[in-house]
């Protein structure tokens, strides 16, 4: 079909030569009649070659036009064959009532926390616990039982891809090839927490290096973290009634000496990494993760 068009629209192209069609003309007695016999027969070969060009340029734009629209097609039926893959990643067409997502997200949720929680210290973090608080861990399963703070729980935020269903199997390709962890959202996550937590007062929330609501200006939006994402999905779901933030994540318990537990022997420090990201380090301006580096 495309090819018919371009084919078409070449046929149009006229071949006349557009130079050359001035001819020499012998002198003769007669050079005023042989003089004006020659110029009208130039002027009629030179409008000629005006029509001939302005034609030639008229199916020359049929032929841009018909290959522009060969390369729209194209894009389009390639396209068309990816629509299953990035509708399942959740990928295509904006939708007006569709939930934000990345930063114009983060600043939603930022905006939210900054008015209804805080941020401890560890040393604060021991006296919470002793007044019933429930200290809780919200990095993946194994790295829970790898080693943890003495006498936290572990409910995931996020937990590792286990299963094999075909957009599980396209997710785990897809974060291997960008060398990330491949991981999901834990659907049970806010029932555990609630399991969890009980009729207690309230929980504070750690993970690896515990990200900032505030702005700096390397970060002027802030490190958005699994703490923080944990306790803005269980203070806007209403599960427990104060949720407090752990500055500097778990590295900064351990860095204060206080005791952890776990089948490893000891906490593998991440100050520095970026979870589930292999040797990426952000350039820290934030006085709460300074100590991170």
């Amino acid at each position: 079909m495309v090819m018919a068009q371009i084919t078409q629209a070449l046929a149009g192209i006229a071949l006349t030569p557009l130079s050359g069609h001035r001819q020499s003309v012998s002198r003769t007695r007669n050079a005023s009649s042989a003089r004006r016999s020659v110029t009208c027969k130039a002027a009629k070969e030179e409008n000629e070659a005006v029509k001939n060009r302005t034609n030639n340029q008229k199916a020359l734009a049929g032929v841009d036009g018909a290959i522009r629209n060969a390369r729209d097609d194209l894009g389009k039926s390639i396209m068309k064959n990816f629509d299953g893959p990035l509708k399942m990643l959740g990928i295509g067409k904006k939708n007006p009532n569709q939930k934000k997502t990345g930063l114009a997200q983060w600043e939603e949720q930022r905006m939210y926390l900054l008015a209804n929680t805080k941020s401890v210290s560890a040393s604060e973090v021991k006296d919470l616990m002793e007044k019933g608080y429930v200290f809780l861990d919200v990095r993946p399963r194994d790295e829970f039982e790898a080693f943890r703070p003495a006498g936290a729980r572990g409910a995931a935020l996020y937990q590792n891809i286990e299963g094999a269903s075909v957009k599980q199997n396209l997710r785990k390709t897809l974060f291997m090839m960008q060398a990330v962890k491949p991981i999901e959202e834990n659907p049970e996550f806010l029932e555990q927490v609630k399991a969890l937590v009980g009729k207690a007062p309230g929980v504070v929330v750690g993970c690896g290096a515990g990200g900032t609501t505030k702005s700096t200006t390397n970060f002027p939006s802030g490190q958005p973290s699994r703490s923080l994402l944990a306790i803005y999905r269980i203070l806007s779901e209403g599960v427990c009634p104060e949720a407090v933030h752990l500055i500097g994540g778990l590295n900064s318990w351990f860095r204060e000496g206080y005791e952890g537990e776990g089948a490893e022997d000891n906490w593998d420090d991440t100050s520095g990494r970026t979870p589930f990201v292999a040797g990426y380090t952000p350039v820290q301006d934030s006085d709460e993760l300074k100590a991170n580096q």
